[in-house]
Parts: C-alpha cells; structure tokens; sequence
C-alpha cells in the first residue's frame, strides 16, 4: 500500500479536521463492507427525522473490530486536546484512550443526504468521552455522483468552509464541533463507517451545582409533586431531583437517550426512549423502580400522554398512535400520519390531538 498522506482540510482553523489518504487497502474495505452488512440497511427515518437525514445505516456494537481499527488509526490521531469550555468538569487536557465499540456503516442512494449538524458526544462516563468523529469511505466517488462531505464556519454559514470528495480507503477526522453534512448524492451508492474517537481525563472533586449531574443533552422535564423533578436524556437515565436541584435517585433501564415524560399519578410515571421502548416506573417507600417495559413501537418514542388512570396513549418516528394499558396491552392503533409524531395531547375524555413531521395537526 502507497505510504499515507495527511491532509489538513481547515489548516487556518483551531479545529482538528484532516484526512489520512489511502490508509485503507481495498481488500480492507471489503472486508469491513461485506454482504452482510449491505443486506442489512436500515431507514435512518427509524431514528432520524427526514429534515435532518434520510439515508440508510446499521449499527454494529464490537468492541473487537473497533480495537482493531483503533490499532490502525492510533498513529495518526491527537494524543490529547485541550478542551476550554464552560462546563468546568469539561476544561483541561484530554488522552487518548479508544474507539466507541458502536460502529455505524451508512449508505447513501439517490436524494440521499445528511443536513447540516454537529455530531453528538458519546458519554462513555464523565472521565471518558468522543471529541473527534472517525471516518471511514469504503468506496470511491467514482461509484456516484454528489455526496461530498461538505464543512461551514457556523450553523447559518452560507459559504462553505470546506470540502471533501470521497476516496474509497481514507479516514477523515474532525472535532466534534465542527459543523457539517453530507451533500445530496445524485446517483449511485456510497458506502461510509463511522465512529468516535474516546478521550479520557482525571475529573476530581469539583462543587456539585443543583442538576448538574446528567452527561449530555436533557431532553424532557416533568413535575411530579410539589418536591420531586424528573428529567430524562442521553445518558439513559432518569434523574429524580428535590425542588432545591438535590439528586435523590438515578434510575436506569433503558437502552438510548430519554426523549419524553409523563405523569400517571402521584407515583407512576412513563418514560419513552430512542430505544423503541416505554417504561413504568412506581415509587414505593419513597424509592422508584420499574414496573414494566411495553413494546409497541417500531422506532423511536417522541411522545407518551396520560388518557386515564390505567391507560396511555404514546407517538413516535413510526408514524403510529398507540392507546396501552400499563400492563402493556394494546388497546388500539392509529395510521394517521406519514412522518413522525412529535407530540401527542388528551384534549377531553374523547380526543386527541397530534402533530407530526409531515405537517399536519390531526384530531
């Protein structure tokens, strides 16, 4: 294999951002690519809203392959960063530790794409966490048209920072909070892995701030009683707080990021997930556990409403309206929608009212 090329895609930026020219042979990449693998695409939609992205992935979870590939790229990535940020536990000089084991193979087909965003830091704990996304094209730009990965200064930026063509073998490394896309393809398929590159830290004994113990973005609060908050979000947990900000319990049982709440009564609660799941919670002797887990979703659950004291009714990226029973029988279904339902509301004993990706209210 011809020796590697380093090329820095932002060289007057403070930002990490380069690509490691043909460090992948091509039987290397069919044998990361292989039939399997392209059997097994999944509809981001699953996961993702269609404004945001519409392509298809599989995940796969091996801490085998991910040490693997970790061992390729190591000579080639920072030993360490120097975080500056305004969370405190964030600030000072990060190693180099790994790779996230959760690798992610992507496909892209015509009017495919992935919108301008920032990727997401994978919270391994509070002393290790991604700061570097990896990149692997597992095949050329020849096999199709468009889907260059396209680089912006800010969010609303209309000229662009950077570009970059894909060459089946290269590895593109950039920080976290660089935003970007995936340009529409035109034609053809392109083929890309992807995962984060983990750093890890010394956190000591700080001043603890009231809330201030979930890691990442926390995406749904809930008044349960005049002296308990819930909240839920990426970490998988729910926290359960005083009035004050004073953790009193984290429960833990779902498998993705907590994107909703809701109150059944004075001691029960529903959580949905990422993870396609619902959960009941119970308080007993002051302490919560949980009661059951109801499946009745086929992507992510983006909305759960009480209806009456044993009944629910939940919405998600399945475009699907579900009324359950706690006990997790399903009661009925509604198809009312095309895209996701963001949010479902009781309006009275006898409706519901919901919104959804495909822009329409429907009752």
């Amino acid at each position: 294999m011809p020796k590697s090329l380093i090329r820095n895609l932002l060289p007057q930026s403070e930002f990490t951002c380069f690509v490691v020219s043909g460090l992948f042979s091509d039987s290397e990449c069919a044998e990361l690519l292989t039939p399997e693998i392209k059997a097994s695409f999944q509809k981001a939609i699953m996961n993702y809203p269609t404004y945001y992205r519409n392509n298809d992935r599989q995940v796969v979870d091996s801490t085998a392959l991910s040490e693997f590939l970790f061992e390729k790229v190591k000579p080639y990535l920072p030993q360490s960063v120097e975080i500056n940020s305004s969370i405190p536990i964030e600030n000072g000089k990060w190693a180099l530790v790994g790779l996230n084991s959760r690798l992610r193979f992507c496909r892209y087909q015509a009017n495919q794409y992935f919108n301008r965003h920032l990727d997401g830091i994978h919270y391994h704990s509070a002393q290790t966490q991604s700061k570097l996304t990896f990149m692997i094209y597992l095949n050329d730009a020849t096999d199709f048209e468009g889907g260059r990965t396209l680089f912006y200064k800010t969010k609303d930026s209309e000229a662009i920072w950077a570009t970059y063509t894909p060459q089946k073998g290269d590895l593109i490394v950039f920080d976290h909070n660089v935003w970007h896309e995936g340009e529409v393809l035109k034609s053809g398929e392109k083929f890309i892995l992807r995962s984060d590159i983990l750093y890890s830290k010394e956190v000591g004994d700080i001043e603890k701030l009231p809330f201030s113990t979930h890691l990442g973005y926390i995406w749904a609060l809930l008044k349960l009683d005049d002296n308990t908050i819930l909240s839920g979000g990426r970490d998988k947990q729910v926290n359960v707080w005083s009035q004050k900000g004073e953790l009193q319990q984290s429960l833990k049982g779902h498998q993705n990021s907590i994107l909703c709440l809701e109150k059944m009564n004075g001691n029960v609660f529903l959580t949905g997930s990422r993870d396609q799941k619902i959960i009941v919670w119970e308080r007993k002797h002051e302490k919560f556990s949980k009661k059951n887990t109801v499946s009745i979703h086929s992507a992510l659950v983006l909305s759960v409403c009480k209806l009456t004291e044993s009944l629910f009714a939940s919405a998600g990226g399945d475009g699907n309206i579900q009324i359950c029973s706690l006990q997790g029988e399903l009661v009925r279904t509604w198809q009312g929608h095309e895209n996701w339902v963001w949010q479902i509301l009781s309006m009275n004993d006898e409706t519901l009212i919901s919104c959804s990706e495909d822009a329409s209210i429907r009752i």
